[in-house]
């Protein structure tokens, strides 16, 4: 019979007690693997009236930090021990029996799964709760899984603000950043830094991370964010090494869909900043009424209304790009078509929320511009 002594401390909370240690991801993904396997061919009846579901998209982001250098997951896997494979514990030694079946997954599934073919050695932290009851591991499940508050997406993306490797998405920070605190933006005082209006947006329109998203999304695929980060960490954050590096250029480079990917690898924040800014000033002129502050039913300054304005930003973009004029003036030529909506950009109108609302916003644009109904 194989087993193994665990160091552990024992914790006293409401719920009872539990232990804290720490195991090796291979170590413990061989005695979990039954209830790995469970979950993952969805054939977990663990939890009454709950599916603990693997999705293996998340699994595919975590492979991939996984690539960083600065990978951690510092974050308890939160573990049930099987009664039956507990052979001795005191206070600071957890010896078990080793199986694929010693313990059950309360949190951390996707951790586990994701690290099962890592090649390096990686230690979890774990809390071991001993023989509970399925119900009482439902109610763990269910605090941490919609309980635990998490951490605000404009804050998250200030952080990347203030990374020092020039990724992807510390360059759409900077511009989302620059167009919040610049006097001469048409979004000066209205981008909500923190997520909420503060003192610097006292009229804020749109949360931080709602205008940096549209225009990540144009830069490149976020999937690839460690891997890029981990490349510029290897080369002394030289973007002449993305530019280089052959699975880029073949995937974004005239790419239809990452238009941004060449002002990034150029590090040409400011070109960008003043092509929207131009953008922009285009749609405050036509649609005043709307880019009015004071006007409170309109939703054009809205995340609503600007990630419609996004979506045409990428045709107009092209044809500016392949006639090599991107100013003011080429994108008046285009956005003047709207002005019968100046006024009518309000939930009225359109649905006020949602990507959908969006979308059929974007295509009312379009069919006013292309179709020449104004």
């Amino acid at each position: 019979m194989k087993s193994i002594d665990l160091k552990v401390e024992k914790v006293i909370q409401p719920i009872g007690e539990f232990y804290i240690t720490q195991i090796d991801s291979k170590s413990l993904y061989s005695m979990a693997k039954a209830d790995i396997m469970r979950i993952s061919n969805s054939e977990d009846t663990i939890y009454e009236g709950i599916q603990r579901e693997l999705d293996f998209k998340k699994v595919e982001k975590i492979e991939n930090y996984l690539r960083s250098k600065e990978a951690t997951f510092p974050n308890s896997i939160i573990l049930n021990l099987n009664k039956n494979h507990l052979i001795e514990l005191n206070d600071d030694i957890m010896k078990i029996r080793i199986t694929e079946n010693t313990f059950s997954i309360i949190d951390g599934q996707h951790r586990l799964e994701g690290l099962r073919n890592f090649e390096h050695k990686f230690g979890l932290s774990c809390s071991i709760f001993v023989g509970l009851s399925i119900n009482e591991q439902s109610r763990i499940f269910v605090t941490i899984n919609s309980e635990q508050t998490k951490v605000n997406s404009s804050v998250s993306v200030y952080q990347e603000y203030e990374d020092t490797l020039y990724t992807p998405r510390k360059f759409a920070a900077e511009l989302a950043v620059a167009f919040a605190m610049d006097k001469e933006s048409k979004w000066f005082e209205t981008i909500k830094l923190r997520g909420v209006k503060d003192e610097i947006s006292e009229r804020g329109t749109i949360s931080l991370s709602a205008f940096y998203r549209p225009i990540l999304d144009l830069i490149y695929s976020d999937d690839d964010y460690y891997e890029i980060r981990t490349l510029l960490q290897d080369n002394n954050n030289s973007l002449r090494e993305v530019t280089n590096h052959f699975h880029y250029n073949l995937k974004y480079e005239d790419s239809n869909k990452y238009i941004l990917w060449e002002l990034y690898t150029e590090n040409n924040k400011k070109l960008l900043y003043k092509i929207l800014n131009n953008y922009f000033d285009s749609f405050a002129e036509v649609l005043s009424k709307d880019w009015d502050l004071d006007n409170n039913k309109s939703i054009l300054k809205k995340t609503t209304g600007y990630n419609a304005m996004m979506m045409l930003f990428k045709d107009l973009y092209f044809i500016g790009f392949k006639n090599g004029t991107l100013t003011k003036e080429f994108f008046m030529t285009y956005i003047e078509k709207l002005k019968v909506l100046n006024g009518k950009v309000s939930s009225g109108n359109f649905e006020a929320s949602g990507l959908q609302s969006s979308r059929n916003m974007y295509l009312k644009f379009k069919e006013l511009i292309f179709n020449g109904k104004n």
